[in-house]
């Protein structure tokens, strides 16, 4: 995948990103259905991760029809690369180093916050109580969960309020909020640089604290106690943050949350309007061109309709005929050598980095000249134009015969546009 693909498809999921975040801000971050809340979110992140990936090459495998006569698909011949060598500075490759660079730089930091876990559980004391591991340690670190592992200090907790801890703890397990965290983390090596992607992690996390603090209630005798228990704990240190942990900046709305009496008025209007908005705006970012131009691939799927046509044979379009049509002498390699000779690669688009293969149709009229010349699967307009003025400018060919009459042939042509 080019460099230009890959800075486009991050502008895509971060403006995708931008807007699920909008849309929880601005209709559901008070409402206290957490389940629905949190499904609005994930679907969000996911859906714009995978639209933009996946709608390209629904695009490309979507049939085109390349002429209206009915006939098989234009017969494909070795296309050409035109390349050129850029003399300036290169900025688009700087930013794309910078930003690669800095996405290894997190992708270190998951690493070592999992070392840490991993140690931390190999370390100390381990029990199974109720389906979660229980580690027990001597850091000054705040409970924290991640996965099946609860990892609590004896020392920092009261004996009365273990079992608030482990129930809150054993909520984050069964609720997946691990899974949610490191797909967070995950879209956070593309994202780090997009505020937005942070406020909708926080908002993904205060959730997660919403979600086991109503579980865990539901198993206390004294709902006062847990509040007292989320308080205090919250308070006696940091824990890591790729884990799930009693955090001192939620412990307020993680309080005022709990007080909230269940609202059902407005939820289906609220959900409604979010998806209804989310939904063809993500679309549409995902849709918009400039998404992978370009395949690795020399196969263009057409539309073949096969039709009775009552048009003589010197009118009908061939695809494929006794003899082929041939540049040249019949040779080739010879119309890639004169494509090569006589394209200019547009000034501007290798300004702006624009490179990619273009796919040109044409017809070899039964008297050897070029007709019809069209983009199959384009780029970028400066590329489309150039590909079909090189084409039209073409000296005759040599054209196809049928039953020993010249016929009209449909050639399809590949044009690979290339920066060095």
């Amino acid at each position: 995948m080019e460099i230009n693909n890959i800075l486009i498809l991050t502008i895509k999921l971060s403006l995708s990103l931008t807007l699920v975040w909008g849309l929880w801000f601005a209709f559901l971050r008070n409402m206290n259905r957490f389940a629905l809340v949190r499904t609005f979110l994930l679907t969000g992140i996911i859906f714009s991760l995978l639209l933009p990936l996946l709608i390209p090459l629904i695009q490309s495998k979507k049939i085109v029809p390349l002429t209206n006569f009915g006939f098989e698909p234009s017969f494909l011949i070795q296309g050409v690369t035109i390349g050129i060598q850029e003399s300036s500075i290169n900025w688009i490759n700087i930013i794309f180093i910078i930003y690669l660079s800095i996405s290894m730089l997190f992708l270190f930091r998951i690493v070592m916050q999992i070392f840490k876990i991993v140690l931390l559980a190999k370390g100390n004391v381990k029990y199974k109580k109720e389906g979660i591991y229980i580690i027990e340690h001597s850091k000054r670190i705040s409970p924290f969960s991640f996965m099946n592992y609860c990892f609590i200090n004896p020392s920092q907790i009261p004996g009365n309020k273990i079992e608030g801890v482990i129930a809150h703890e054993r909520a984050h397990y069964t609720k997946m909020h691990s899974i949610d965290i490191m797909l967070m983390e995950l879209v956070g090596l593309s994202q780090w640089f997009n505020p937005f992607y942070w406020m909708l992690r926080k908002a993904i996390v205060e959730i997660h604290e919403y979600q086991a603090d109503s579980t865990a209630i539901q198993s206390q005798t004294d709902t006062y106690a847990y509040l007292d228990s989320i308080v205090s704990i919250a308070f006696c240190g940091v824990a890591l943050p790729i884990g799930n942990n009693f955090n001192k900046s939620l412990t307020l709305k993680r309080l005022a949350m709990i007080n909230i009496s269940p609202k059902n008025k407005r939820v289906i209007l609220r959900l409604s309007i979010s998806l209804l908005v989310s939904v063809p705006i993500i679309i549409a970012i995902s849709c918009e061109s400039g998404v992978l131009p370009t395949e690795d691939t020399d196969i263009v799927s057409i539309e073949a309709t096969v039709e009775k046509s009552t048009t003589s044979v010197e009118d009908q379009v061939f695809v494929m005929v006794e003899e082929m049509a041939g540049f040249d002498g019949g040779n080739s390699n010879k119309f890639r050598e004169y494509i090569a000779s006589n394209l200019i690669y547009p000034k501007e688009a290798a300004e702006h980095g624009i490179q990619g293969r273009v796919f040109i149709s044409f017809i070899v009229e039964a008297d050897g000249s070029v007709s019809n010349v069209d983009v199959v699967r384009g780029v970028h307009t400066l590329l489309d134009n150039e590909a079909i003025r090189v084409v039209e400018s073409s000296p005759r060919w040599t054209p196809g015969r049928q039953r020993g009459v010249a016929v009209r042939q449909s050639l399809t042509f590949p044009i690979i546009f290339t920066l060095e």
